[in-house]
């Protein structure tokens, strides 16, 4: 069974060279309008003001969808989560507030989060300086039209003085089995939290860490240039990469029966199982990651890991299968028969 590369977002479609370990890269610009409060002063009615304010100028660009906040249900607003297109804090604020989504997944426009707009560009891979070129485009465009809160002395002016200046953060979401494996990656999160960056879970700040997924990001955002923040994240991601196939190597020549057999392992489990939580198979999926970098695997594709790695989380499969009705343990029998079929690359006997 084969699933169609549309099933995700945009920069999740894109294998790059180095796909092996940075599975996506993002740039994120928080901004705010000098003729409103601030959200934790902003009564309702303003808030309101702010979407409008907002919609007006952004619908005039091409190729974005608009979600308001009478159509971000819970678990709609989980399915976009699970597809990295808005933030924790987005889906438990209780502000009015709405998204621009384009049409290929890879731009949305959080308005009402934190700040009044979240503006981020994702890009598939090592991409940075890409998405770069692309968010400022997107922001120029903006900011001739809404007037941003900026000050000569402190920048961009942000909710959080963490976010001032630049209010720019950049970050790169990175699979580290190897560094895992080898017991490096505390090694690893203590150098770049003393370097200034930190270290996230799955979806950012907060979140815990599934599948051997780190997104690694900037701390500080004020003081510094925009194009000096991007030169010292990628100067870290380089080496972080190159670290990640260091300790893949030594797995290969020094412990190469234990990890085949955590690989096979971890194919046996997913192509038999009959009952998957989410969390267990984005671990399992992890490990078949790994196997296919390291060429153990060779009938399945990254892009095929990057699906099910979606489709297996629990909004996006109940949109998959179009129903959002199911039980704990329907989702858990349907989403190891979806894994089945596709790995299998054939149907089953039963229907999913």
């Amino acid at each position: 069974m084969k699933l169609s590369k549309n099933l995700v977002p945009g920069f999740l479609r894109e294998i790059s060279e180095d796909s092996d370990v940075c599975i996506s890269s993002r740039i994120r610009f928080a901004r705010n309008l000098e003729n409103h409060l601030f959200l934790l002063k902003a009564s309702l009615k303003e808030q309101e003001e702010i979407i409008e304010e907002v919609k007006e100028v952004i619908t005039q660009l091409n190729h974005f969808q608009f979600y308001s906040d009478d159509k971000l249900n819970e678990i709609f607003l989980n399915y976009l989560l699970e597809r990295y297109l808005v933030s924790p804090d987005f889906v438990l604020s209780k502000n009015k507030k709405g998204v621009f989504i384009d049409s290929e997944e890879k731009i949305s426009i959080m308005i009402n989060e934190e700040d009044h707009l979240r503006l981020q560009v994702l890009g598939g891979g090592f991409s940075l300086d890409e998405v770069f070129v692309k968010i400022n485009e997107v922001d120029d465009k903006l900011e001739k039209e809404l007037p941003y809160a900026f000050s000569e002395k402190f920048g961009f002016l942000t909710a959080c003085p963490t976010n001032l200046g630049t209010g720019m953060r950049v970050s790169v979401m990175l699979h580290l089995p190897g560094l895992i494996l080898t017991n490096e990656m505390e090694k690893v999160i203590k150098t770049t939290q003393n370097i200034g960056f930190l270290i996230r879970g799955i979806y950012g700040e907060g979140t815990k860490t599934i599948g051997s997924y780190f997104q690694i990001a900037n701390q500080f955002t004020i003081g510094m240039k925009e194009e000096e923040i991007l030169a010292n994240t990628k100067n870290l991601i380089r080496e972080v990469i190159n670290y990640e196939r260091k300790a893949r190597d030594y797995l290969l020549k020094n412990l190469k029966n234990e990890i085949e057999d955590r690989i096979w392992r971890a194919y046996g489990i997913l192509t038999h199982a009959k009952l998957l939580t989410s969390e267990e198979a984005i671990n399992l999926l992890s490990t078949l990651r790994l196997g296919i970098c390291l060429k153990i695997i060779k009938k399945i594709s990254l892009l095929t890991i990057n699906i099910l790695t979606i489709l297996v989380k629990r909004a996006n499969l109940m949109y998959y299968l179009k129903n959002e009705n199911l039980t704990e343990e329907e989702r858990d029998y349907k989403r190891a028969a979806l894994i089945r079929k596709v790995l299998k690359g054939k149907g089953e006997e039963e229907d999913i």
